[in-house]
């Protein structure tokens, strides 16, 4: 079976050009201080932010945080507290979420 001459000769039309002028940013997480110490007799994680989190930021991440580990807390000024010595396991969990926690 022979093909037409002019499907032989047809030229591809090259594919649209995808812009990439501009690379994806990334999204700027801060870095994550944790210390534990003894608040009114129990021991107490405290989790804050260089630059400090806003209101919004920190309640979120405090829900996930309470959610994950189980256990009960607050925010306030951008500070999350949480109920226990929990320092290894708040590291783990911040790291699986994307932030940089020392």
């Amino acid at each position: 079976m022979e093909l037409p001459e002019n499907i032989l000769n047809m030229q591809l039309e090259a594919a649209p050009e995808q812009e990439t002028s501009q690379p994806k940013q990334k999204e700027n997480k801060p870095l994550l201080r944790i210390i534990t110490e003894k608040r009114r007799g129990k021991m107490a994680t405290i989790i804050y932010a260089e630059p400090a989190l806003n209101d919004e930021t920190a309640e979120g991440l405090a829900r996930e945080l309470k959610q994950r580990l189980a256990v009960g807390g607050s925010t306030r000024d951008g500070e999350i507290l949480l109920q226990g010595n929990l320092k290894d396991k708040a590291i783990a969990t911040l790291r699986q979420l994307g932030y940089k926690a020392k």
